[in-house]
């Protein structure tokens, strides 16, 4: 019996140490991938490091960069524990990255610095207004004024596109 209640306190003290280190592991991966992505030109500063290398992904704790530049390669090791020690004093001393892995992929590099380009660098300049809005409502009774006395209905509703789209791209 004594066996038995040893058995289960380990147990039950087994299934705390499991919820506690869950916990822990939830606390100290504060950083993913498209926070790494945003902060990376900060972080590597302007330069080789910037034109030639794209953090890719975290797996378990390890930060996967891909690089289309294979001399990088040679300097990895050294290269990652700068960028390691960089990452933690930028994210508060946690330490959430075991290490780093530079992979030579130029396809895959091309490809992730498109998707970077397209989420991240999006042209500001450049307005929307959705359909239901007062602004659209009120640039389309505008339009529809300018081309009251056009009495050809395809020619009116491209000619009041086409100042719908160089209104709402002017500023």
């Amino acid at each position: 019996m004594k066996l038995i209640g040893t058995l289960l306190e380990a147990g039950n003290n087994f299934n705390n140490f499991k919820n506690k280190s869950k916990k822990l592991c939830a606390n100290s991966i504060s950083l993913d991938i498209v926070e790494l992505q945003k902060k990376w030109p900060a972080i590597v500063g302007k330069g080789l490091l910037l034109n030639h290398t794209i953090p890719y992904k975290l797996l378990n704790g390890e930060l996967h960069i891909v690089t289309n530049y294979r001399s990088l390669l040679n300097e990895s090791y050294y290269m990652g524990k700068i960028l390691k020690k960089k990452l933690e004093k930028e994210n508060k001393n946690k330490k959430f990255i075991t290490g780093t892995m530079f992979v030579f992929d130029d396809a895959l590099f091309t490809q992730q610095k498109e998707i970077i380009k397209r989420l991240y660098s999006k042209n500001k300049s450049k307005r929307y207004f959705h359909p239901f809005s007062p602004e659209f409502k009120l640039l389309r009774k505008k339009a529809d004024q300018e081309f009251s006395f056009i009495d050809d209905q395809e020619v009116k509703k491209q000619l009041v596109s086409l100042f719908m789209q160089k209104s709402c791209n002017k500023d």
